[in-house]
Order: C-alpha cells, then sequence, then structure tokens
C-alpha cells in the first residue's frame, strides 16, 4: 500500500533517510523519524516489529488494533477561526495528499469580501504535484451588479462571474471545475480520503472570537453527498445547470 501511494507520489511528506527503507523495521524508524517532523497519531507494525520498538507507544501491532483505541486518537469535530491559516492548519494533509478536493458550498462567490481568500485554497491545493481535481459547486441563484437576486441558468453569466478566479489560476497554472446547481443548502469538503461537514462554508473574517463548527463525516455519508453531488450531474437529488472548467485547463 505504501508502495504504491509513493508511485503515485500521494505520500504528502519526503523521506527522512537518504536511504530507501526495505525491512519493516526501517519502515518503523522511517515513520518515528516522520513523527519528529509532523505528529502521527499512531504507527501499525507487524506484531513482532512492533516488539522491537517496544519502548515507543507511538508503535500499535496490528494484531493489538482493538486493545489501542485508535478511534480515540483523532478528533472528530473542529472549532475553527474564521481564519484561512486555521483552515489550512487542519486540512494540511488533505491538501497535500487528496486526489479530488470537492468545495460545495451553495453561497461561494470570487465577488463576496468573505470568500476573498478561498483563493488561496485552490492555488496551494492545485500547485502541488501530482495536481489533485479540483471542483467547486454553488446554487444558481446569484445576486449581479445592480440586480435583484435570480436564478441563473446561462453558463456565460457564471464564467463572467467567476471571470477573475480564472485569470488567477491561469498565472499559477491551476485548474478547477465549477458546478451550478438548482439549489441547496449545506456546505461541505469531499475528498476521496475524508469528508467534513461546514458551518460557514469557506467564509473568512477578522473577528477575534467567532469560530465555525467542522465535523468529519462517516465513510457512508462522504458517499452520499458525493452522489447527490455527481460531476457527471448523474445526481438523485439535484438539477445541474451547467458546469465549466476555469484556470490553466478553462477550454472544455
Amino acid at each position: 500500500m505504501v508502495e504504491a501511494l509513493a508511485k503515485k507520489r500521494r505520500l504528502p511528506f519526503p523521506a527522512m533517510d537518504n536511504e530507501i527503507p526495505i525491512t519493516d523495521s526501517d519502515w518503523c524508524r522511517e515513520a518515528l523519524a516522520t513523527h519528529r517532523v509532523r505528529e502521527l497519531e499512531a504507527i501499525i507494525a507487524g506484531s513482532e516489529t512492533a516488539r522491537k520498538f517496544s519502548e515507543s507507544d507511538l508503535i500499535v501491532p496490528v494484531d493489538a488494533l482493538d486493545e489501542a483505541n485508535l478511534h480515540d486518537l483523532h478528533t472528530d469535530s473542529v472549532r475553527p477561526r474564521f481564519r484561512m491559516s486555521e483552515y489550512v492548519e487542519h486540512l494540511e494533509l488533505v491538501l497535500t495528499a487528496a486526489g479530488r478536493l470537492c468545495f460545495i458550498d451553495p453561497y461561494i462567490d470570487p465577488a463576496h469580501r468573505e470568500y476573498g481568500d478561498f483563493l488561496e485554497l485552490l492555488i496551494r491545493a492545485g500547485t502541488r504535484t501530482p495536481k489533485p481535481h479540483l471542483e467547486i459547486h454553488r446554487k444558481c441563484s446569484y445576486r449581479l451588479p445592480g440586480e435583484a437576486e435570480k436564478i441563473h441558468k446561462d453558463e456565460n453569466v457564471w464564467r463572467s462571474v467567476f471571470a477573475s478566479w480564472d485569470e488567477s489560476l491561469v498565472q499559477r497554472g491551476v485548474s478547477a471545475r465549477v458546478l451550478i446547481w438548482d439549489d441547496f443548502k449545506l456546505r461541505y469538503l469531499i475528498s476521496d480520503l475524508i469528508g467534513l461537514h461546514l458551518g460557514k462554508g469557506f467564509k473568512t473574517n477578522k473577528h477575534p472570537t467567532d469560530r465555525d463548527q467542522w465535523s468529519r463525516l462517516s465513510r457512508k455519508d462522504r458517499e452520499d453527498i458525493d452522489r447527490e453531488f455527481d460531476k457527471d450531474g448523474n445526481s438523485p437529488s439535484h438539477k445541474l445547470w451547467c458546469a465549466f472548467n476555469i484556470g490553466a485547463a478553462s477550454t472544455d
């Protein structure tokens, strides 16, 4: 499994040792070295290898996972302030390792000041190698300058709404897919690694005490929401009005 991730360049951290790990003990030493750079929750190893590193509480024998209470090692929810720096801190591993990232927020808007920092998140995720598939999902009602809010189904209207992000992403060599749906209310981040329910989405502000609530989704819920916002428009509950690319691959 580790070998497959390495071949696909999906490991988020570089090797700690100049020598390529070969034995199970080598990999344990590599993991412990990584832990000194980025804190790990646990290192799962074979029983015999774990006994060799019995002085480390971090290494868990694979045949004793039930006793290790690994479910207690992670957090099911966090309460970040509305700061992009905190969003990046919580999402760092997802941004650096996920193959697909779906930002689902009915109100995401390049012209709105509270979404001004969201572009940084797209660029941070999209400039790594290998590049992930990025998707932006929002609803079709929108208020253009000088107009009341109304439903817009015309792709050209939405291309103009996202024109500023299109230009910025082109300059950074990043591409993203924008999908405009009929209507929805909740906000999520869906990836091939994890799903999150986000209270206020990716808005940011400078209020010193305001906090949002992010919660981890179960695998079933993540898969259900992924189907609900199917990138090919095959949703069981929503109508996809239009979809187009922005950024480096903006030609459909």
